[in-house]
């Protein structure tokens, strides 16, 4: 119950100073284009992988039901739909989360 009343905490905070002057615009927009710039590579190299193995057995599929002209736009579909969110979540969870450890790491140490 303490970890709860701390997530609470924390979030109420949160709350409260998002709408305190004064509203660090500069600082929102560096740190998402970071988080952005982070984690755009390591997204499309896992995405692409994924694609294709979505598109190769939506087309095994397809071919099976005697609907192999539909394949593109199945994989296309299956690709927008399925695997992008995925992966971008976990790319930008995973990538974007270490990259500002460290950077909040660097930060404590020089005492910014």
């Amino acid at each position: 119950m303490q970890g709860v009343g701390g997530l609470l905490s924390m979030s109420r905070d949160a709350v409260k100073f998002l709408f305190q002057r004064p509203f660090q615009a500069k600082e929102f927009i560096e740190q998402s284009w970071f988080v952005a710039r982070v984690s755009l590579m390591p997204t499309l190299l896992v995405a692409i992988p994924f694609t294709v193995l979505v598109s190769f057995t939506l087309n095994i599929l397809l071919r099976e039901l005697g609907a192999a002209d539909l394949s593109g736009a199945g994989a296309a579909f299956g690709a927008v739909t399925q695997v992008g969110p995925m992966v971008t979540v976990l790319i930008v969870a995973g990538a974007g989360a270490t990259a500002m450890c460290a950077d909040l790491g660097s930060r404590s140490i020089r005492e910014e």
